[in-house]
């Protein structure tokens, strides 16, 4: 098998807010990144022309999930009451063999929950979820990579440099969430680099610190230099957290 066509579902993880749905998930429909066709063609044209509307649309499309009712963190509990208001932040991380790590594919959106449909898959009572992105957020690609799997600190870590081959001058956009905490306390930050040694911080920290279960969209702007990594500084405490990160 050529290297990198090792993507399964097997090794895909989605995270809600600061939940893993992992463990629930079913299917998902579509990750969608797509414009739609403007016809351009002319009267005498024999075949149709079209040029891309340059309207970007975004969505998790058709998630399902067994109907887990575990408080809080079940896939029922997190998807039956769709707001439509709400923002939440959707994260999809697509693991080559094994569980996500650094510099894999990854799918970010900060949206809203607009369905709560059950559905019977066989036997098998699931609810079903769809995520568009919330006005005056998600202006920017969403396909990035993973700057940290679901990873449990408990001391300063800088996370794996992930290599984009060239720096990029319209910005970016990131997802963390944090998973776990037992008395956390940390700063997160994403840093960025022009040779993968001499590091500076992307625009600000991150506002969440660890020491709740949440989640946090983050949106930078300019330049993003060629390397780039996760970074968390301990003050106490220990968490579990990921982000992952996509250029404009």
């Amino acid at each position: 098998m050529t290297a990198g066509k090792n993507k399964l579902t097997r090794y895909m993880r989605i995270y809600l807010g600061g939940y893993d749905l992992s463990g629930d998930a079913r299917t998902v429909d579509s990750l969608d990144a797509m414009y739609a066709d403007q016809d351009m063609s002319g009267w005498s044209d024999q075949v149709k022309k079209s040029l891309a509307d340059m309207v970007m649309t975004v969505g998790v499309r058709g998630f399902q999930a067994l109907m887990n009712d575990t408080a809080n963190s079940g896939a029922h509990s997190l998807l039956k009451s769709p707001d439509g208001v709400t923002q939440k932040q959707v994260s999809v991380l697509f693991g080559g063999g094994a569980a996500p790590a650094a510099s894999d594919p990854a799918y970010l959106l900060t949206g809203v929950d607009i369905a709560g449909n059950i559905v019977m898959d066989g036997k098998a009572p699931a609810i079903r979820g769809d995520f568009v992105p919330m006005p005056g957020y998600m202006d920017g690609q969403p396909w990035g990579k993973v700057l940290m799997p679901n990873t449990s600190l408990a001391a300063t870590t800088n996370g794996s440099t992930v290599d984009d081959a060239a720096s990029s001058a319209n910005g970016a956009h990131a997802n963390l969430h944090i998973l776990a905490t037992a008395s956390g306390n940390f700063e997160f930050k994403i840093e960025h680099s022009t040779d993968g040694n001499s590091w500076a911080t992307l625009g600000t920290v991150f506002t969440a610190n660890g020491s709740a279960i949440t989640s946090e969209y983050k949106t930078f702007t300019g330049t993003v230099n060629r390397y780039v990594r996760f970074v968390a500084t301990r003050t106490g405490g220990t968490v579990s957290v990921v982000c992952v990160f996509a250029r404009k």
